[in-house]
């Protein structure tokens, strides 16, 4: 039997949840994975099954706290949990954070975690106890961001504060029930959450590397997996600089993008994902032809109006576009409004538009 016989991941489509689920793959490992992306979803549990392991699909939303909790009941057992789901998005452009954007980011990587750690806590607080009395283990996914006051990230870095700090401080009263838990705090990985950043990234690593540290760091037991040391150690110092002057020095890196109506779209799962795929033509199109109508193409109309229509979508996609209208602030749920809507209220200069283009035209590539 594998160290961790049976483990259930959030945020498994891709990027470090994928190489995680991967990395634990072998014969006799049982993987319940869950996402938004029912399609990439399917490739990670296509790899797990080349390396022998077993794996089940769940597409869900860690927002859904009732859809969460009833996931874990029906997976039994469970020797690992890792909390991984989560969002990035920033000030790229001087662009303040929207209400919608910190509100995304809040409920998805506060709430999501929360979500998942509490209902695996207590399932693992009824698990007879290992031989070295450990009853179950949960990893939740932080970053070194957590560490610093970071003006191109706040919100983001805010979120991985709190996920750091209440998983570290809730660790000591965990393990008297046998139950350990364990703060990952890495720096720059190789994943599409990063792919799109546009400014330096020392250390930036392989996802499939950070798999290995953290999972080696959780069988150890450790509270706190900080990766690479000396980005961690640089970022612990910055944070203890004067609070202007952190944010002074912080503040001259050029920031994370910030969430738009067709990536967040893309977090809405498979069905709002398809939903997009005709707004994010748009979004593309005017980026590269700035000159070019913003009335919608044939194409586009009908793409979108056979999205709306339901044909292909998964079930709840019209609650999905409802939330995404709430997210970016637009009345109405046809995507192809949304995407009007952005383009004519878009104060980001046109170079962010073409980064957002590029970005979506490259991973549908």
């Amino acid at each position: 039997m594998t160290q961790f016989a049976c483990t259930a991941i959030t945020g498994a489509s891709s990027g470090l949840g994928r190489a995680l689920a991967v990395a634990l793959a072998s014969p006799g490992a049982v993987l319940h994975l869950s996402g938004r992306d029912a399609r990439r979803l399917a490739e990670t549990a296509r790899l797990v099954r080349a390396r022998g392991g077993e794996a089940t699909e769940t597409v869900l939303d860690v927002r859904d706290a009732g859809s969460v909790e009833a996931w874990l009941a029906r997976a039994g057992r469970l020797d690992l949990v890792i909390a991984n789901a989560g969002i990035s998005a920033g000030t790229a452009g001087g662009t303040a954070e929207s209400g919608g954007q910190i509100r995304a980011m809040i409920e998805t990587n506060v709430a999501g975690v929360i979500n998942t750690v509490l209902p695996a806590m207590a399932l693992m607080r009824n698990q007879d106890p290992r031989p070295d009395g450990v009853r179950g283990r949960i990893a939740v996914l932080s970053s070194i961001a957590a560490f610093v006051p970071a003006p191109g990230a706040p919100t983001y870095c805010a979120s991985k504060a709190f996920v750091d700090t209440w998983t570290v401080a809730t660790a000591a009263t965990a393990a008297r029930q046998g139950i350990l838990l364990t703060s990952v705090c890495p720096g720059y990985v190789a994943t599409p959450m990063t792919e799109a950043n546009r400014f330096p990234m020392p250390g930036l690593m392989p996802a499939e590397r950070a798999a290995a540290i953290i999972l080696r760091g959780i069988a150890r037991g450790r509270r706190r997996i900080v990766f690479p040391w000396w980005l961690g150690l640089a970022a612990r110092m910055a944070g203890l600089l004067p609070a202007r002057l952190a944010t002074g020095l912080l503040g001259r890196a050029e920031g994370k993008a910030p969430l738009d109506a067709c990536a967040v779209a893309l977090r809405m799962g498979s069905g709002a994902a398809e939903a997009a795929r005709p707004a994010r033509r748009r979004v593309e199109r005017l980026a590269l032809h700035p000159g070019d109508s913003l009335e919608p193409r044939d194409d586009e109309l009908g793409d979108a109006h056979a999205a709306r229509d339901g044909e292909g979508l998964a079930p709840g996609v019209e609650q999905q576009h409802t939330d995404l209208a709430a997210v970016v602030g637009i009345d109405g749920a046809d995507p192809v409004r949304h995407a009007d809507a952005v383009a004519e209220r878009e104060p980001r200069p046109r170079a962010h538009l073409r980064l957002v283009a590029r970005r979506e035209r490259d991973r549908d590539a």
